[in-house]
């Protein structure tokens, strides 16, 4: 598991995983060989790459995967898709259209995307049944009234932070601290671009 989780770290900066030539383990070491710089010493230009965010989402003919997601889930439910662990099942006719709410939501439908960071104050807005989202892709969730906020693994607190409860037994909901200020990184460009022409001032209030 260790070598994977090395993968998942390179994966989080796009530059850097772009360059990476081989990852190998002997005997409990983890080599990670680099690509060389060129030119006149900058970098080959980075090329997107599979993230933990894009691995995550598989599409196939007929069915999907994608991390848990109030706003895809509700979606799917209403073209008629039905679940089948692990996997939603939809129609093959449906297919491109799934992929567009994937790409619509997501920023990707499973391909290796550009990537990108976002600093944003949380929002009322952004709250969809017990999750907090940035378009499909869940950044925090609590499961009951009293429990605490579970974070996504691209994001990050940067001032405040979670209050231990929110909402009620039957709705639990994330609440914050005055101030709190989040960053996410690692998410499609597109999807992120999305929210930042969406909600300009949480973007403004975070970066002032």
């Amino acid at each position: 598991m260790l070598i994977e989780r090395v993968c998942e770290l390179l994966s989080s900066d796009p530059a850097v995983a772009a360059a990476v030539l081989s990852i190998t383990r002997d005997k409990g070491v983890i080599t990670v060989t680099l690509a060389e710089r060129i030119g006149n010493g900058s970098p080959a230009a980075p090329v997107p790459v599979p993230t933990v965010a894009t691995n995550s989402i598989e599409l196939r003919d007929e069915t999907v995967k994608t991390p848990y997601s109030a706003p895809f889930v509700n979606w799917l439910k209403s073209i008629g898709a039905g679940w089948t662990a692990p996997r939603w099942r939809f129609k093959a006719s449906q297919k491109e259209l799934v992929r567009g709410k994937l790409i619509e939501l997501f920023g990707t439908d499973g391909t290796p995307v550009e990537t990108t960071a976002i600093n944003f104050s949380p929002d009322w807005r952004l709250e969809v049944e017990n999750g907090l989202y940035l378009g499909g892709w869940c950044l925090a969730s609590r499961l009951d009234r009293d429990s605490r906020v579970i974070e996504s693994p691209f994001i990050a607190i940067m001032a405040g932070g979670w209050k231990p409860s929110g909402g009620s037994r039957k709705s639990p909901s994330v609440t914050w601290t005055d101030g709190t200020r989040i960053r996410v990184e690692g998410l499609p460009t597109s999807v992120v671009a999305a929210f930042r022409d969406k909600y300009p001032t949480l973007v403004s209030a975070a970066n002032s």
